[in-house]
């Protein structure tokens, strides 16, 4: 594991209170002991499938309210300034179907493989929040470009450089002023996605010390992109380009989903579009509403927020999203 990987995940879990500490009363269940071990579980799950980990520069808060900085060139040449952008926690809440009678049937089948294999349902149930929310942030917050019509839609080697060289422009783009890094993610449709995937070999590793089979949307790396399959089924029915940056849930709609989204990722603070801020993962046993059972619920607790310097009603965007077409 990496330093880098290893460090986040620590602060992580401290602030869950699982590294050296105990859970917080909101987080008792009916077997302590396999709580803190389940959510420690969750939490190194998490940072494989999950697209926060993966396409944006994570700053793990330490209190219920941070703020992240970049530096910007004023007009007055030689002049800088600090911008920065506060960053609050929301709290998301997974049911997660496990009843005291789930788990101890899944504890009496797998035994000691119970927590590993909770830990990957429940980690995919939380990511695939966190995934919504993020394709919802991006969507709202990115710049419209031209849309790319594929000359030969049945060409692997076709559709991989022309949607290759469209994110090549707009990374070149995002950096005409201030420049900041050519390292970038772009989050492809799935039919389209397939061609990164059917045609390039995967990376060894990147800068985060993960390798390509610990992260389960990426497709594979052309030049310093790294390439990642949209979860979730598209059509031609786009979001509205307001630039809205609250990204609550409510009335997200998959199928919503057609662009092609670029943005850059970079190793240095600061540079990155996107910041994703891990807070606190927590486990509370209530009664179900819906259902009237006692059920595990998993509160998650992160902010998202782009980079200060992402401001594209000044032109100066580092995020966007175009659609891609066959001719």
């Amino acid at each position: 594991m990496s330093k880098f990987k290893e460090n986040i995940l620590t602060q992580i879990k401290e602030n869950s209170g699982i590294s050296g500490g105990s859970l917080s009363e909101a987080s008792s269940s009916g077997d302590i002991a396999s709580t803190v071990d389940l959510v420690g579980k969750i939490i190194d799950e998490k940072y494989n499938y999950s697209l926060g980990y993966q396409i944006c520069e994570v700053q793990p808060l330490k209190s219920t309210f941070g703020k992240t900085f970049a530096v910007r060139r004023k007009q007055t040449e030689g002049s800088f300034e600090v911008v920065a952008k506060d960053i609050y926690p929301k709290t998301n809440v997974v049911k997660t179907g496990y009843t005291p009678e789930v788990w101890q049937d899944m504890q009496n089948m797998l035994g000691k493989n119970a927590l590993d294999s909770s830990a990957r349902i429940m980690g995919g149930l939380s990511a695939f929040e966190e995934n919504k929310t993020i394709i919802s942030y991006i969507s709202n917050n990115s710049e419209n470009k031209a849309t790319l019509t594929l000359s030969d839609s049945n060409n692997f080697e076709t559709i991989v450089q022309e949607i290759g060289l469209k994110v090549s422009r707009s990374i070149v783009e995002m950096n005409e002023d201030p420049y900041h890094s050519l390292d970038s993610f772009c989050i492809l449709p799935q039919r389209y996605a397939a061609a990164i995937l059917g045609s390039y070999s995967f990376m060894t590793e990147d800068f985060s010390g993960k390798t390509e089979d610990e992260r389960s949307l990426f497709v594979g790396r052309i030049g310093r992109t790294d390439f990642y399959v949209n979860p979730f089924k598209n059509d031609t029915q786009g979001f509205n380009d307001d630039y809205n940056e609250d990204y609550a849930n409510e009335g997200f709609d998959t199928s919503a989903l057609e662009f092609a989204y670029v943005g850059l990722k970079s190793k240095d603070n600061g540079e990155s579009s996107l910041i994703f801020a891990p807070y606190i993962y927590e486990m509370q046993n209530v009664i179900d509403p819906d259902t009237g059972d006692n059920t595990l619920f998993l509160y998650n607790r992160y902010g998202l927020v782009f980079n200060p310097l992402h401001q594209p009603i000044q032109g100066k965007s580092m995020l966007h999203k175009f659609l891609i077409e066959e001719a």
